[in-house]
């Protein structure tokens, strides 16, 4: 449905409105050779949880998706698809269940000692937009068609309380809780490094790493997105949560342009607030795809979202 928002002496209509579409894309079919706006917003990561009595505290939250946007001229009749990850589940039968788009797989274990049961969150998956389909969203070639991709946040930990998932990027994006390594970035997936059991998985090319296990204990996964971000490691004495995914605009300083689509006045927003150029500036408040702003410092909540609009 159309949306009609007035811009001084112009109008902003939003075509469409698109979000997870349970395990399938959308095709969108340039309906008019003009000037398109475009936003993406990634997921959120699953949040960890527990069975005892606190369920869910501020240490099990995942890391929050990332923003992008752009102006780009298409042409009358070009299908371009759309792919909006899933993520910021509570459910404890899904909070672990690897999500659309590259959310990387969490796990459930039995708290020795605890007497209860725990759930570590799998990563949010990504929202982008590309110019080949496929059915699986971690297609090889069908991943290097996109042209505008927002990262995913990292899955919440519930396990000695060692903070939340990392946030999407920006170029470059953010570790979970207490993690050492190399974030998700424009050339790689996020990695773990120092912990004397397991470094967990990287992440790769649109999707973050699965849970880390050291053969009794298992992490958070890591949030999809241009590369993703590593599941959490472990040591002795902690547990890592997931690292979020990078985000990526044809066209906005720092990233590779695509040949033909190129997005002009572009924006970035990371999980946390902060805007990008070329290198990371001050927080700004994310557009929410639901209406109004997020609070500054806060990324977005719940799953991606695709924004389609024609600026005339």
């Amino acid at each position: 449905m159309k949306r009609r928002v007035m811009i001084g002496k112009k109008e902003f209509i939003i075509l469409r409105t698109y979000t997870y579409n349970e395990g399938n894309y959308h095709m969108f079919v340039v309906p008019k050779s003009t000037w398109y706006h475009v936003e993406c917003w990634g997921a959120q990561g699953n949040y960890g949880y527990n069975d005892s009595d606190d369920r869910f505290t501020k240490s099990n939250d995942p890391g929050y998706g990332g923003y992008v946007a752009g102006f780009i001229k298409l042409i009358k009749g070009e299908a371009l698809y759309i792919y909006c990850g899933n993520g910021g589940l509570r459910e404890t039968s899904r909070v672990t269940n690897e999500n659309y788009n590259g959310g990387g797989q969490g796990h459930s274990m039995t708290g020795q000692g605890a007497g209860r049961y725990i759930y570590e969150g799998a990563g949010g998956g990504a929202t982008d937009l590309r110019l080949l389909n496929d059915n699986d969203p971690l297609n090889v070639n069908s991943l290097k068609t996109r042209v505008m991709a927002a990262g995913a946040g990292g899955g919440g930990c519930e396990y000695y309380f060692i903070g939340h998932g990392g946030s999407a990027g920006g170029l470059q994006a953010y570790l979970g809780g207490y993690a050492k390594g190399i974030p998700a970035s424009q050339v790689n997936g996020g990695s773990n490094s120092g912990n004397n059991l397991t470094n967990g998985n990287p992440g790769s090319l649109g999707k973050g790493g699965r849970y880390g296990y050291d053969g009794g204990s298992y992490s958070s996964g890591g949030g999809g997105g241009l590369y993703g971000g590593p599941s959490g490691g472990i040591s002795g004495d902690a547990i890592q949560a997931g690292g979020g995914g990078s985000s990526y605009i044809s066209g906005h300083p720092g990233c590779v342009k695509h040949e033909k689509y190129v997005f002009q006045e572009t924006k970035m927003i990371d999980g946390s607030g902060y805007a990008w150029k070329d290198v990371r500036g001050g927080q700004e408040r994310m557009p929410n795809p639901l209406g109004g702003l997020y609070d500054l410092g806060k990324g977005h909540v719940g799953p991606g979202y695709c924004r389609i609009s024609i600026y005339q």
